[in-house]
């Protein structure tokens, strides 16, 4: 049965496929909940953050945990006060006054949004709605794709299955590629992923699902079925490679012969590792002391005479 976080996955998946569907230009704010329980701002079509009611504090302690030292509470809340008198930018004064690095500061960032949008879509019931807003020219460096945040909710809400995953992945997708893992005999969601590109979160999705449909197809057929390779839904001449290993379903894309002869040796290399060992056979018998006889002739049974 799915948990709570997993229905928190697949409504958070749903949101960032529907910021991707409002284009590159949208700005604005998209508001989760009847009563406006998460807002998300956007910025030409990137994330700048979210927030909800209950996570408005929790942006504070992750800067602070970034936070040079010397950096508390108490200075931080001069700063957002004179930052408001002054009407000068809270996160650019930040990183001016040396309170937190700038790595530090969109490591916050991410993990705040990515908490408060995990903690909104909880809600069985998804609720959206979108209200475009003048350009805020907000600073691109604090702005977040959609995949990006996707990492980062993956770990966040899988936990080590998705780094035992992403694991898997890094040794099997070839250098530049990509590939998506979810978990064998579940709900089709990702639980990791790697694309040398900017991907699309609604594409892992569609990609995710219809491999899910193969792997359901093909084990009705034989459940003893181990890789598929199957024709690229995406390119004509590229092929997807669709693993099974330890729970995972590991869909790697190919698109090309070298990179296609590439996977299949290290999944048969897997395969084999998996394999148990094979049993060490007991040492043969000694001969028997009569074999060892020497056999008399005929003609010098008597004598003793031996024959070799």
């Amino acid at each position: 049965m799915p948990t709570t976080l997993t229905k928190a996955l697949y409504n958070a998946i749903r949101v960032l496929i529907q910021v991707e569907d409002l284009g590159p230009s949208a700005t604005g704010v998209l508001y989760i909940g009847q009563q406006h329980r998460c807002a998300i701002l956007l910025d030409r079509g990137r994330v700048c953050w979210a927030a909800t009611g209950s996570t408005q504090n929790q942006l504070s302690r992750l800067i602070l945990d970034e936070g040079s030292s010397g950096f508390d509470r108490q200075a931080l809340q001069c700063l957002y006060r004179r930052c408001r008198k002054n009407g000068a930018p809270l996160l650019q004064t930040l990183l001016d006054e040396g309170a937190v690095s700038h790595k530090g500061l969109r490591r916050s960032l991410l993990r705040h949004t990515c908490q408060s949008l995990t903690t909104a879509c909880q809600d069985p019931r998804l609720w959206v709605r979108w209200q475009a807003e003048p350009d805020g020219s907000y600073a691109s460096h604090f702005t977040f794709p959609t995949h990006e945040l996707l990492a980062e909710l993956l770990p966040m809400v899988q936990g080590s299955s998705a780094i035992r995953a992403r694991a898997l992945l890094d040794h099997l997708v070839p250098t530049g590629g990509s590939g998506v893992a979810f978990a064998a005999g579940h709900q089709p969601l990702p639980i990791a992923f790697i694309d040398g590109g900017s991907p699309k979160v609604g594409e892992l999705h569609t990609t995710t699902d219809w491999a899910y449909k193969l792997v359901d197809t093909a084990q009705r057929l034989d459940p003893n079925a181990t890789d598929l390779i199957v024709r690229s839904r995406r390119e004509r001449d590229a092929k997807v490679v669709i693993g099974f290993e330890q729970g995972f379903v590991l869909v790697v894309h190919c698109p090309t012969q070298s990179d296609l002869g590439l996977v299949v040796a290290k999944r048969s290399r897997a395969r084999q590792a998996a394999l148990p060992p094979v049993p060490e056979l007991p040492p043969p018998p000694p001969p028997s002391s009569a074999l060892l006889q020497p056999a008399p002739t005929a003609a010098g049974a008597q004598a003793g005479a031996f024959t070799f």
